[in-house]
């Protein structure tokens, strides 16, 4: 060592040469001093020891007494390092000596008079005694006067320094102080600890400068190494220590963790350093009561001593500190010692009383898969783990006071944010994140932090930069878990490879190793699915957990149900989990092209999410190449009860818009997304139709949740979309009844690999664009001589004499253009549209008619941007012969009512019809004319026996009807039904299924007689009270609507006597009875026009020729799902179905087959109606009841 005090008192040539940096500004120099040396180049005067170089070697020749800039032998040149041994330090002079920045550290200084400064010092292994300038002298208040001269000093030159004097302090750094004698000298601007100075307050071991040879440690060594060390930065070094290559990577990481040994890897520093930012305080709700817990917990006596070891340690390190005697202690809780898995004593507290008295400060902390899912493929990835974690967050001294535990050795309470505390997470991660922020290319989750870099030199300094930021800002992180610039590494519980992710072994062993109890609890059951829930990007968890579903429920008992069976399903799911889990998923990259597929079924809904790995063009996307796409995503689940009613239009909507949802976290803001159904009306809905033109409140709001998506949506048949339908259906092949466990395993095995592959072997369907319309034409010579002729503009003057296969855009020539190659239509001041090849022009009307959207759509659409001759005669075609526009077509307009001639006298057409109320059956029949109400009971059921003994009743009553209205009722239109009528020369008149407007005065009777029941009918419904029998005296004593008379004076000519009181003239028979009648007759027709009038919009429908192929509605579904040929027309529009729900076909019609017999009551078909109700002409087979037709 050097037997002078080092000082920065040398002239700035003789510093720049040895290496250390120029002296400040304003400090005082040398005084000149002539000639100029021709040894070292400066002022001194003359002499053998005046001048500094004279001890010196020079850089260029090797030689002492001058330096390299005054040297004579400008040729030679000397070994890039001379190596001499001065007091067992090797010390090796180089060449280039480049000027290094000083290494600070923070210490306390004070007097004997209590006064203390912190300052900054620069530690000095070569200075014998301790320097500082005049401005210590100013922090410390010490007066110039009050100094110890104590004689001269030199310096490295060997130049003697004359100081102003000297005083006595103490210094502190962390734990260790040390007494020095510090000298003050006019030139210096920094302060200078000496060797002794460093050794005693731990900055260099006490046998400096003996140094072992550095090796790269390992993670003991690292934890021996940092024992030792103390809390200051070294210099950062221009240059990376050692090539930057992946060989090298374990030497560079054993540099970074000695070069931070010192501050950010040392976890051995009392008190622990502070984490910048705010002191945290802990907030109470208003409303919070105090609790105070004065008795200890017991602790074993074998861990006593290990327990008060570690309480002591606490307070060694600032953690913890004794409450001070007198305080009353308001919150306190009871410290709790249990068992580590080694066996040795971990200190718990149990702050659930302050836990629930307190408001949390959120701060949000992404989710682990989201972190890792965001990390770039093919980058060198740095992951660190922090220690001490909350203990470095200071906590405020009013809050203090609330962390109090009782201990057996007494109370202590917390200087830094305790565990347990329910507000430590989010103060702790706000804290550290705002720590790091200025650091890029990072992921965070609470403790753990990841880098992530394209090279290992970025990789090393980015890390330097994060490492050196953690130190300044007081964070200290674990050496033994620092991990630098790995292709693989473990971060939050996934295992990041190169190009991939997955989970840990750790997790799926632990999956793999989860035993379910004898007799589980609900609890058991969610704790289970939530911790296979964790891997539900992986795979479709839905399927594979379908039998543990149900149990999710709550039960009834304490107990839920477990088996032999359900054991077996367990360990399957767990083999299979762990199985596909370890597949792994591709990592995002979001400027890759991104397809999603999606599919619904009635038990659930399901997606995958590929990005495109090949160059093949992206109109053939996803199913271009078989590696070409790759998994990034995929996910299922259950449909609620709800859901599972959804129509098919609105379950493949559900699909694609929770898909959207689900992964908004890759897919919200992409601008190369595709989406891709197996449902062809979702490419129009989903597509460009408006949300004003959407009728079905649930598809609008499906639709309107797409709207923040940017995505070209395509179709694909479903036999094609294994994937994602595999993901919709799988739930329902989970526990088949007849398939062996070993079949059950095979098939999931096989089924969820088909979900994980990159590519699935199937076409696209075809999606035209200008580039498919410009390459069409290589192969259409007719659209090749358009071009040329539209080109040339050489048209003839009459069409006769053009081209015959141009002949048809004669009549558009002059609207005719060429732009790139591709011919234009442009009509008026339109949009230009382009003219499609033949070749085109189907594949262009299946696109058109994609949405199913019916022909005045398909035209709006086409007449934007294509053009062909005869362009709507197509489409017209193409929309004929869809089988799905064919089954889905709105109902049929209602066609004007038939006028029904009125009766001329009562009970001359009369009117039935059977009603249920309160669970009993009841038959009401009414005169048309009169309005005379009756009402038969049934009370066991209306059989025909029973229906024909009521009838005959009434026959015998009123007399026998010309005709009776009925709807099409199995009890009315029964074979005895038909004979009795026809015995007694009735004609029956049926209306038709699902249009009661053409029996309406049934219908009024029946509300009528609905309303004199309700609340008057005896036990059983029974009609045999007085209750019932005033009712319907009232309803047939009340005048009826338009003529002033009620139904009992238009049947018998007076009033009947009831329970109103009257004169006896109302019981008279009215002499004007025959005009009442024909004031009836007329009102009758008067409102038959009436209710013409309202029908409103309605069209008379064409008649259907006998033979004619039809189709026939399901007045449920109100899908025209059924085939059929018109066997016989009847008067009345009759077809057995009303006219409504029949339309004709667009095949062409066929020849009835000769086995076929048709029937028809008109020798023409017109609408000319009969004026008699038409006859039974043939008994037709059961199973024709409502359909007058023969299935095809």
């Amino acid at each position: 060592m050097a037997s002078v005090a080092t000082v920065s008192s040398l002239p700035d040539a003789l510093q720049e040469e040895v290496g250390l940096p120029p002296q400040a500004a304003g400090a005082r120099q040398p005084p000149p001093y002539k000639p100029r040396c021709g040894n070292c180049g400066l002022k001194h005067k003359p002499g053998k020891g005046s001048y500094p170089a004279e001890m010196l070697a020079c850089h260029n020749c090797g030689k002492t007494g001058h330096l390299c800039k005054m040297c004579r032998s400008k040729g030679k040149q000397v070994a890039a390092t001379e190596e001499m041994e001065a007091s067992g330090i090797i010390i090796a002079a180089t060449r280039n000596v480049e000027r290094q920045p000083f290494i600070w550290v923070k210490v306390s200084i004070g007097n004997n008079e209590k006064k203390s400064a912190k300052i900054q010092v620069v530690p000095d292994t070569g200075a014998q005694v301790c320097v500082a300038g005049p401005g210590l002298l100013a922090a410390l208040n010490i007066i110039k006067t009050s100094l110890v001269n104590r004689g001269n000093l030199k310096d490295v030159a060997n130049v003697s320094l004359k100081p102003i004097g000297s005083f006595t302090c103490c210094i502190q750094h962390g734990s260790r102080t040390t007494t020095q004698e510090i000298y003050i000298l006019e030139t210096a601007t920094r302060c200078y600890v000496s060797l002794q100075a460093c050794k005693d307050l731990g900055l260099v071991h006490a046998d400096f400068p003996y140094q072992s040879p550095v090796v790269a440690p390992t993670s003991a060594d690292v934890g021996n190494a940092t024992s030792e060390s103390a809390d200051y930065l070294l210099a950062c070094p221009d240059t990376v220590p050692l090539t930057p290559l992946e060989e090298n990577v374990p030497q560079l990481e054993a540099w970074l963790l000695r070069h931070f040994s010192g501050s950010t890897f040392n976890t051995d520093r009392s008190p622990l350093p502070v984490m910048e930012g705010k002191p945290h305080s802990i907030h109470l709700l208003p409303d919070a009561k105090p609790y105070a817990c004065h008795t200890p917990a017991s602790v074993p006596r074998h861990w006593e001593a290990k327990v008060k070891k570690q309480l002591d340690e606490d307070i060694r390190k600032g953690i913890l500190e004794p409450v001070p005697v007198g305080e009353v202690t308001e919150w306190c809780a009871r410290m709790v010692v249990v068992a580590k898995k080694s066996g040795q004593p971990r200190r718990t507290v149990d702050y659930q009383k302050l836990n629930a008295a307190c408001k949390r400060e959120t701060h949000h902390t992404r989710t682990p898969f989201d972190l890792v899912s965001g990390i770039p493929r093919h980058t060198y990835k740095t992951t660190s783990d922090a220690h001490w974690g909350f203990h470095q967050v200071e906590l405020q001294e009013d809050s203090k006071r609330l962390t109090t535990i009782i201990t057996p050795w007494g109370r202590y309470r917390y200087r830094r944010t305790p565990m347990g505390h329910c507000a430590a997470p989010d103060a702790y991660t706000r804290r550290f994140d705002e720590a790091i922020e200025d650091i890029q290319r990072k992921f965070k989750c609470v403790d753990d932090t990841l880098l992530f870099d394209n090279s290992v030199e970025e990789a090393f300094w980015h890390t330097y930069d994060f490492l050196e930021t953690c130190a300044r800002k007081g964070v200290t992180l674990k050496p033994e878990k620092f991990k630098f610039c790995r292709r693989q590494v473990d971060f939050v519980g996934f295992h990041v490879d190169w190009d991939a992710f997955k989970p840990t072994e750790e997790r799926l062993a632990a999956i793999r190793n989860v035993d379910m109890p004898a007799e589980p609890s609900l609890t058991d059951i969610r704790s289970w699915h939530g911790f296979v829930n964790q891997l539900a990007p992986f795979l479709a968890t839905a399927p594979i957990m379908e039998p543990f579903r149900e149990l999710l429920k709550k039960p009834q008992g304490k107990k839920v149900y477990w088996d032999e069976n359900l054991k077996e399903k367990f360990r399957q799911a767990k083999d299979v989990i762990c199985k596909l889990a370890k597949e792994g998923l591709s990592f995002y990259d979001k400027d890759r092209p991104t397809v999603v597929v999606t599919d619904w079924s009635k038990v659930g809904i399901g997606f995958v999410v590929l990005q495109q790995h090949c160059s093949c063009h992206l109109k053939e996307a996803p199913f271009c190449c078989k590696s070409g796409w790759r998994l990034a995503l995929c996910g299922s689940r259950h449909l609620t009860s709800a859901e599972a009613g959804y129509a098919q239009v609105e379950g493949e909507a559900l699909a694609v818009a929770w898909c959207l949802r689900k992964a908004r976290l890759f897919l919200l803001g992409c601008p190369n997304l595709i989406v891709i159904t197996d449902h062809r009306p979702l490419v129009k809905l989903l597509g460009d139709r408006e949300l004003k033109d959407i009728a079905n409140p649930r598809l609008f709001g499906l639709k309107e949740k797409t709207l923040h998506y940017r995505f070209q949506i395509k179709y694909l048949p479903g036999k094609r979309n294994s994937a994602a339908d595999f993901l919709s259906r799988y739930p329902a092949l989970c526990a088949p009844p007849d398939a062996t466990d070993e079949e059950d395993a095979n098939d999931m095995e096989g089924a969820m690999a088909a979900a994980t592959v990159a590519a699935l072997n199937c076409d696209d369907c075809i999606v035209l664009d200008s580039t498919t319309v410009v390459q069409a034409p290589a192969e259409d010579p007719e659209y090749q001589l358009l071009v040329a002729k539209v080109t040339a503009g050489d048209w003839h003057p009459h069409r006769a004499q053009e081209l015959v296969c141009l002949r048809h855009l004669y009549r558009v020539r002059d609207r005719l253009a060429v732009s790139q190659g591709l011919v234009t239509y442009t009509y008026g001041q339109g949009s230009v549209r382009l003219v499609i090849p033949i070749a085109l022009r189907k594949h262009v009307a299946e696109n058109l008619h994609a949405g199913h959207q019916g022909l005045d759509g398909m035209l709006r659409r086409a007449r934007q941007t294509v053009y062909w001759p005869g362009m709507e005669g197509d489409l017209q075609h193409h929309r004929d012969v869809c089988a799905v526009c064919n089954a889905y077509s709105p109902s049929q307009a209602a066609e004007p009512l038939t006028l029904t001639p009125p009766p001329k006298y009562p009970f001359q057409h009369t009117v039935a019809d059977l009603f249920q109320l309160d669970g009993q059956m009841y038959l009401a029949y009414a005169d048309r004319l009169t309005g005379w109400l009756e009402i038969a009971h049934f009370p066991s059921g209306a059989t025909s026996s029973k229906l024909l003994s009521v009838m005959r009743q009434y026959f015998q009553r009123w007399g026998a009807p010309e005709s009776i209205s009925t709807d099409g009722g199995t009890n009315l239109t029964s074979e005895e039904m038909s004979n009795f009528l026809e015995r007694w020369g009735v004609e029956r008149r049926v209306s038709s299924a699902h249009f009661p407007q053409s029996n309406g005065r049934a219908e009024v009777a029946v509300k009528s007689a609905k309303r004199l029941l309700r609340a008057n009918t005896g036990g059983g419904g029974s009609l045999r009270t007085d209750k019932v029998s005033v009712a319907l005296l009232q309803y047939l004593n009340t005048q009826l609507r338009g003529v002033k008379k009620s139904p009992a004076q238009l049947a018998m000519g007076r009033q009947l006597r009831d329970g109103v009181p009257a004169h006896q003239q109302h019981y008279k028979v009215d002499s004007h009875w025959r005009g009442a009648l024909r004031a009836r007759e007329r009102e009758s027709v008067r409102q038959q026009g009436v209710w013409v009038e309202r029908q409103g919009a309605t069209r008379t429908l064409p008649p259907l020729m006998l033979g004619t192929q039809v189709w026939v509605q399901n007045q449920e579904t109100k899908v025209w799902d059924r085939r059929g040929v018109v066997m016989e027309t009847l008067p009345h529009r009759q077809y057995r179905r009303h006219l409504r729900a029949v339309r004709g076909s667009s095949h062409p019609t066929q020849p009835p087959s000769p086995n076929l017999i048709l029937h028809s009551t008109r020798s023409h078909p017109t609408h000319t109606e009969a004026t008699g109700w038409p006859q039974r002409r043939v008994k037709q087979p059961a199973w024709m009841s409502d359909y007058i037709a023969g299935t095809q």
